[in-house]
């Protein structure tokens, strides 16, 4: 059952205390629907085996339904939660750029949520280098579904407070972890073949990737 949009605001936690990180995780796990912090800018994350959860996301941000969720892992090692492919050059960029501010679109696992596999069964995916944001993740499972916590086509929110003005009645509690230190969002990249795509601009130079990609 999904669960309306609540008036009263929602808590906010300290990433500085390990409570409040379970805590946070618990509520992921769930069903609940939470904001974290992340190394570029703050997200709205819900489980990938919650629909309701995923689908309170979209209601948020006002989210064209047609645009996927990128997914945040724990660790190299949940990888194999939502894609089993990887190729040389994939490995390079992953072992080059993570944690940090690089999502690649690559092959997914079959029978992932619609919401987070977009055109040709493919998945946006990232290891944050952010210790909070790790931490919930891998208590939650390893892989959850992470996109900025702020209104469709408005700025990201770089702190809590402005994930609580954005999104707070569409979410059950906030982590924070004070200013985003990043505050860019991620560069995206699909690969295609032997070619890299770029469909976002972001924290990382497009240069650098290529040249990783074709060492």
């Amino acid at each position: 059952m999904s669960r309306s949009i609540s008036t009263t605001p929602p808590p906010i936690f300290d990433a500085e205390d390990p409570a409040a990180i379970a805590r946070i995780a618990t509520i992921v796990r769930g069903g609940g629907v939470v904001v974290i912090p992340t190394d570029t800018v703050y997200g709205i994350a819900a489980a990938l085996d919650h629909p309701a959860a995923l689908a309170r996301i979209f209601n948020s941000k006002n989210r064209p339904n047609d645009r996927t969720l990128p997914v945040l892992l724990g660790s190299f090692s949940a990888l194999d939660i939502v894609s089993s492919e990887t190729t040389p050059g994939i490995q390079r960029l992953m072992e080059t750029f993570w944690p940090g501010p690089l999502t690649l679109v690559i092959p997914a696992k079959p029978g992932l949520p619609r919401q987070i596999t977009g055109p040709g069964n493919t998945v946006g995916v990232r290891v944050p280098a952010d210790r909070a944001a790790r931490a919930v993740i891998d208590l939650a499972g390893g892989a959850l579904a992470v996109t900025s916590a702020n209104r469709s086509g408005q700025p990201e929110a770089l702190d809590a407070g402005a994930a609580l003005t954005a999104i707070g009645s569409g979410v059950d509690a906030i982590l924070d972890a004070g200013p985003a230190v990043g505050g860019v969002a991620s560069t995206v990249v699909r690969v295609v073949g032997d070619t890299l795509e770029f469909i976002r601009i972001g924290a990382l130079d497009p240069d650098e990737i290529e040249a990783i990609w074709r060492t």
